[in-house]
């Protein structure tokens, strides 16, 4: 899955057809919009790939507790029975405290729409107490697990920094192959292939130091 893709500035058929070559079955791009989602749909539809969808008003749920589950009904209307829709993007890095109403949204997602998961990707171990919401990084993976009970796990971890490699990169392996085991659940891993911030311009080499570890991590 390519994470963060496309923005709409390149929302043609010629750009997702370039993903497909590249060997990506799958894409996520911050849309948002109903009516952007719809035609990013179409068009990944003709390149031969699927779509993990953004939309803000699911976002809006996660956040005002006192808006009904139902006002989802509208949104899996939408996205449902299009052929290039995967699933539904609910949130990135949330704190332990959503966790309750992550689990009422994903749960009403699956009652209304088994086909199509409802996605969530947690922190990495360098992440701050206040951050996860928890005295421990196994703390607030557990509480997810339990409390939300996701189909997999996902969690991102960029390794290689100005600085050279984190020193927990491989316990955070360690730490989300042994909850996922014990869940009997697959997990995904990230591998950085942007520079931002302390993050360098990924090399071949950086990239196949993540893929590989992933793989050789299950």
């Amino acid at each position: 899955m390519t994470w963060s893709g496309p923005d709409k500035s390149l929302l043609t058929l010629d750009t997702f057809q370039k993903i497909a070559e590249a060997g990506f079955s799958l894409n996520m791009s911050f849309y948002g919009e109903r009516d952007i989602n719809l035609k990013a749909l179409d068009l990944a539809q003709q390149a031969g790939i699927q779509l993990l969808i953004q939309d803000t008003r699911i976002a809006k749920l996660v956040d005002d507790t006192s808006l009904p589950l139902t006002s989802l009904d509208p949104i899996v209307a939408v996205y449902k029975d299009h052929p290039a829709f995967w699933g539904y993007f609910i949130l990135d890095e949330p704190n332990t405290a959503k966790f309750d109403r992550i689990a009422e949204i994903f749960a009403y997602l699956k009652d209304k729409d088994p086909r199509h998961p409802a996605y969530v990707n947690l922190f990495p171990t360098y992440a701050t107490p206040q951050h996860l919401g928890t005295e421990t990084y196994e703390q607030h993976v557990q509480s997810f697990l339990e409390k939300v009970r996701p189909t997999f796990l996902s969690y991102d971890h960029y390794p290689i920094t100005s600085k050279g490699l984190r020193e927990d990169y491989y316990l955070n392996l360690e730490i989300i192959r042994a909850m996922a085991e014990k869940f009997g659940l697959p997990f995904w891993a990230f591998t950085l292939v942007t520079a931002h911030a302390v993050y360098p311009p990924p090399t071949a080499a950086h990239i196949r130091l993540q893929l590989f570890s992933d793989l050789a991590y299950g």
